[in-house]
């Protein structure tokens, strides 16, 4: 108390400001030098080397991130093959290369991920079928698969209304299948995805109907679903 009574005795507050804002202003120009060399020496690139080393963090996060969702569609593919008796499990892409189906431009499909119940076969379809152009057969499953997104789509190319050689009739039998499933999966501006399920014959393809079997096929799909959500929404 007595030290604050002898400032304010010889000091207005306005002065006590004053010298405390002269005091700072010794201080910085004092040091000032060294705040210089921080900054335009070694504190820059110091700074730098935390902030690019941030940004690569946050590159990877994302890569490895991306890298499980891709691992995450193969194994549900792969659980499907190996719990039910479906032979293949195709995940295609329809297209027309610049947007969604339109009159005036071809719509395409092409594989982008896929599993066989042999291995070599697997390797083999990954990116098989490339940009190849459907006929209405196609356009009309896929009308299908777009208006029942919950629900299945099926094919059996002993069926007369199948066309002989049209773009699913010559998938199902260059992967010697009969009977097929087609899955929505997800839509954007530009693209739609759908899942393809083929089984050789017709006793396994009911085999895959059975309630245990066709309800481990819905859980492996809605797993690919919600992967593809966040980057078809």
């Amino acid at each position: 108390n007595s030290i604050y009574f002898c400032i304010m005795g010889e000091h207005s507050w306005a002065e006590i400001i004053g010298m405390f804002v002269i005091s700072i202003g010794k201080f910085i120009f004092t040091q000032l030098d060294k705040i210089l060399i921080f900054f335009g020496g070694g504190g820059i690139a110091v700074f730098s080397k935390w902030l690019m080393t941030k940004i690569r963090n946050r590159r990877l996060k994302k890569v490895e991130e991306r890298l499980e969702d891709l691992s995450s569609i193969y194994a549900s593919l792969k659980t499907i093959i190996t719990k039910t008796n479906y032979k293949t499990a195709i995940i295609f892409k329809g297209h027309n290369g610049t947007g969604i189906p339109e009159p005036g431009k071809a719509y395409k499909v092409t594989s982008l991920y896929a599993e066989h119940t042999d291995l070599n076969r697997s390797l083999d379809l990954q990116g098989k079928y490339t940009s190849l152009q459907v006929g209405h057969y196609c356009i009309d499953r896929l009308l299908e698969v777009c208006k029942h997104k919950d629900t299945s789509t099926f094919m059996n190319t002993r069926d007369k209304e199948v066309p002989v050689g049209s773009v699913l009739d010559s998938i199902l039998k260059a992967e010697n299948c009969s009977f097929s499933e087609l899955r929505f999966i997800a839509v954007n501006d530009k693209e739609l995805i759908f899942i393809l399920l083929g089984a050789e014959n017709e006793a396994d393809f009911r085999h895959t109907q059975i309630p245990e079997f066709k309800n481990r096929v819905n859980i492996e799909v809605a797993k690919i679903k919600k992967i593809f959500s966040p980057y078809y929404s």
